[in-house]
Parts: C-alpha cells; structure tokens; sequence
C-alpha cells in the first residue's frame, strides 16, 4: 500500500506546485518523471530484499507478528534492528503523508483562487505574518482526520470481529454484542 502513495505523492506534489516554480513546464515535468522512476527503483529493490530475506514462506505468513513484512526483518536481522527499520519505514509513511497534505492544501488554495470550490473566499485566505494558507491547510486536516477517526471506528466495528473469530478458541464464548452474528 504505500508504495503507489509514495510514488503519488512525488509526482503529484511536482504538479502542484509547479506554478511556484520557475521554467515550470520543463521542471515540473522532470519531476514528475523522476519521481516516479525514483519510486519504481527503490520499490523494486524493496520487493527484491525483503523476497530474497524470506528464510520460510509459511512460517512468514503464519509469523507471531501477524504481519508478513515485519517478520521478514524480524527473521532475517533479529529483533533490534527490525524494530529499528520498522521505525524507519512507519517514519517514511508519516513523511509521505505529511507531503499529501502539503500538496492537497496547496490545491484547496489554487482551486479557491478561482473560485472552484465551495468556501472559496475562506480557503483562499493567508495569514499575514507568513503568507501561508492557513484556512485550506486546516480545511484537509480536518477532514484528513474524519476520514482517519471513520477508518478506525470502522475497524474497531468490523475488524475486531474478524480478529476475534480468527483467534478464539473452542472453549471460548462471545456473547457479547461486539462479536455478535460472527462467532456462532
């Protein structure tokens, strides 16, 4: 999942914000281009480590983790540097949406500009001290957040009925209304 985010990212980013740019039908474009191929090297050297590290494919799938990548690093470099680059990549992916969310606010701000969206005046407001879109900005955090708190409510709804079925045992009753229909 976050490869293809990485890579939309990049080149998306470089389209945004191109009109802030000098020479920007030839800059922007070569960002994009490298970008993309940027992406597609170092996802496939990735893909090409983390294939070449898997000692047992059913032992990875079936791992204590639950997750097939972690157990990757967790089998081929032991506990303190899997931890390690687990930190590194869950680092990576809040980077990778931290520059989402710069480019989305940047497009609230130049759809606003003319008068494209619902809210334009607000949205095409910046603060004085920085000059920066303040009012867009919090306009895709928020939702941002929505979206996030509606994934996670999701989850907890559904998600955690899978996971208790998936993990109860035969002597173990749910009764309760969280695994209510999926147990039985």
């Amino acid at each position: 999942m976050p490869l293809p985010l990485f890579a939309l990212a990049g080149y998306d980013t470089s389209a945004h914000l191109s009109e802030e740019t000098s020479r920007a039908s030839v800059v922007a474009a070569r960002g994009t281009v490298r970008s993309v191929a940027a992406s597609w090297a170092a996802g496939g050297v990735l893909l090409a480590a983390l294939t070449f590290a898997v000692q047992d494919s059913a032992g990875t799938q079936a791992g204590p983790t639950g997750v097939p990548v972690a157990q990757i690093f967790l089998d081929a470099l032991g506990p303190a540097f899997a931890k390690a680059l687990m930190l590194i990549v869950i680092v990576a992916q809040f980077l990778c949406g931290y520059a989402v969310t710069a480019s989305c606010s940047r497009m609230i701000y130049a759809f606003s500009r003319g008068g494209a969206l619902p809210g334009w005046p607000r949205w095409r407001q910046l603060t004085r001290r920085t000059r920066v879109p303040a009012n867009a900005n919090a306009n895709y955090t928020l939702a941002a957040t929505a979206g996030a708190l509606t994934l996670a409510a999701l989850w907890w709804r559904f998600g955690r009925r899978a996971y208790l079925k998936h993990h109860a045992t035969a002597d173990q009753t749910h009764d309760d209304d969280t695994t209510e229909g999926i147990i039985r």
